[in-house]
């Protein structure tokens, strides 16, 4: 489950009942913003963990575990949303 809660104007805090569930959740977006290889393209998240499996973590998964939390701006949220069709 994801709660969010606004911390003072213009600051969220979005809270998940695991870490796990926390960082699948910000996978693609964590990617399409700053990742060298999938920055600013739409990708799928199959594609992602093949990525991830095969050239950053060694033949494992271990991206959930490789991550504690996310600073996003929203306008990198808006952009991901609004203007691709990253999550139609």
């Amino acid at each position: 489950m994801l709660s969010i809660n606004k911390i003072c104007n213009r600051v969220y805090k979005w809270e998940f009942d695991n870490h796990y569930d926390m960082t699948m959740c910000f996978l693609r977006v964590a990617d399409y913003i700053e990742s060298p290889t999938f920055q600013g393209k739409t990708t799928e998240i199959v594609d992602l963990i093949d990525h991830y499996y095969h050239k950053i973590g060694d033949n494992n998964f271990s991206y959930p575990n490789d991550w504690c939390g996310y600073n996003v701006d929203a306008k990198d949220l808006k952009n991901l949303y609004e203007e691709n069709t990253l999550y139609e």
